[in-house]
């Protein structure tokens, strides 16, 4: 949840802040930092909630949903900042 707050305050600061280099360097760092939080953490709830059979079909789901939402989500900042 921590890291979900610090990801969305990095967009949102994104959308405020992109004039200066200095602007894009902070805003990655935030981003970054959310989503080491978010990323470290989920794999252990994930593992607990399968059958261990299918541990690593569930961590490899996990791993391609995060790399689609990543993405996605540069993605629309990237549009948000040139429209």
């Amino acid at each position: 949840m921590i890291g979900s707050l610090i990801v969305a305050a990095g967009y949102g600061l994104d959308i405020v802040l992109m004039s200066e280099v200095w602007h894009l360097v902070l805003v990655s760092r935030v981003i970054a930092a959310g989503i080491g939080f978010t990323h470290g953490a989920l794999p252990a709830p994930i593992t607990g909630a399968v059958d261990p059979s299918r541990t690593g079909s569930a961590n490899s789901l996990n791993t391609q949903m995060r790399s689609l939402g990543t993405s996605f989500a540069s993605a629309v900042a990237a549009r948000q900042g040139l429209a």
